[in-house]
């Protein structure tokens, strides 16, 4: 994991509304916050996976089509 990885994923905390407690060393949240933070990692692992499936699409003759588009559908189930 890179240092920006992990960057984004303390931004999204953030997003997701937890708190840095006391002197900084660990987070307080609640569980509807955990399941925010949760969706909002995998929309993102989503459609990083999309992209790369978008990105073959039109140089691979093998390659199903429309595998981008599943991929973000997943999250919409």
């Amino acid at each position: 994991m890179t240092v920006e990885e992990l960057h984004e994923i303390l931004d999204t905390a953030y997003k997701a509304k937890f708190d840095l407690a006391g002197d900084g060393s660990h987070w307080t949240c609640t569980d509807y916050e955990i399941l925010k933070f949760a969706a909002m990692i995998a929309a993102a692992e989503r459609e990083a996976c999309a992209l790369v499936a978008e990105s073959y699409e039109p140089t691979c003759d093998n390659c199903p089509r429309g595998v981008a588009n599943a991929i973000r559908a997943r999250g919409k189930r």
